[in-house]
């Protein structure tokens, strides 16, 4: 019990330090300077305003300006394309300005997957996995497969995907089908 107080009391003066290590000191103040989307702002100032001395301004800076901080690369995301965003910033987040390959991510991934799987009786149980998900969000999100919900628009693709390119490759659980004539 003991040894719990003093590791929460220790997380919290490293998570202190850190959050004052990224800001400047001055006199007796500190500052911290921030890149936040515009449609928190008002979020941020009543989060801030809770905390009586602690101020929240914008800066405004000229077109020709240079930043004190370079800007950040802001992606917002949905249910669908989520995930493909994380396998993008899993291999290196664009910069700022730069093009967003998650775009194309969205249908290649799992379309290349397919290409390299092309069986139609895998597909369709990645498929049925994917769809149950897709069903029961709701109520899957608190349970077992909670952290599955996620990856849910992932596994539909790959699946409809992996089937479709199945039946192209005349493949079923591994066994070729000969349904469209010959499969060379």
């Amino acid at each position: 019990s003991t040894l719990e107080i003093f590791a929460w009391f220790i997380a919290k003066e490293k998570a202190i330090y850190n959050a004052l290590n990224m800001m400047k000191g001055r006199s007796s103040t500190y500052i911290g300077f921030l890149w936040a989307p515009l449609d928190k702002e008002q979020l941020i100032q009543e989060t801030i305003s809770q905390f009586g001395s602690t101020e929240f301004k914008q800066l405004k800076r000229n077109a020709d300006d240079q930043h004190i901080i370079a800007p950040p690369t802001y992606f917002k995301t949905n249910d669908v394309t989520f995930v493909f965003q994380e396998i993008t910033n899993t291999y290196g987040v664009p910069l700022y300005h730069e093009a967003n390959p998650t775009v194309f991510a969205n249908v290649t991934f799992p379309f290349l997957f397919a290409v390299m799987f092309g069986d139609y009786g895998h597909g369709s149980l990645i498929l049925f996995v994917g769809t149950v998900l897709c069903l029961g969000a709701n109520k899957l999100k608190g349970g077992a497969l909670g952290g599955a919900v996620p990856l849910r628009y992932l596994f539909f693709m790959m699946g409809l995907f992996a089937c479709f390119t199945g039946l192209l490759y005349n493949e079923w659980f591994a066994i070729p089908n000969d349904w469209f004539g010959s499969c060379f």
